[in-house]
């Protein structure tokens, strides 16, 4: 079965309240696609509290992450593996992060190591645009 009738080319709803361009995001996402997706070569934490709280379940954050090209783990996954380099790990909180979150001395080490640390509305705008701002 053809998927072509189910792409949606233009939504200016979403479009406007989501402050992007679906053939901007087309266009990048192709490009993206070329180099191996979005998150290519980069390791997504999910701090403890994220997953199916505000955001979608552990499941789905996997696949989101997958599909970008990237490898999802989670804070109960931590250590991180000594092969994965921290400077291509960043650390995904909740929106506003939690006290929790940010007091938590595995995430701090973390960041302090190299990581980048930002929310799950940053991610899910950077894959509504495919692009890492």
């Amino acid at each position: 079965m053809s998927a072509r009738k189910y792409l949606v080319l233009k939504d200016s709803v979403a479009e406007k309240k989501y402050r992007f361009s679906m053939k901007e995001t087309i266009l990048e996402g192709t490009r993206r696609r070329k180099e191996g997706g979005l998150l290519c070569k980069w390791v997504i934490l999910f701090a403890g509290g994220v997953a199916g709280n505000g955001a979608p379940k552990r499941e789905e954050l996997e696949l989101i992450v997958e599909a970008a090209g990237g490898k999802a783990i989670f804070q109960s996954d931590l250590p991180i593996r000594k092969e994965d380099d921290k400077m291509r790990v960043i650390v995904i909180t909740s929106d506003p992060p939690s006290n929790v979150q940010i007091k938590n001395k595995d995430l701090q080490r973390i960041t302090a190591e190299g990581a980048g640390s930002f929310t799950t509305t940053w991610l899910f705008d950077c894959i509504t645009r495919q692009k890492l701002e």
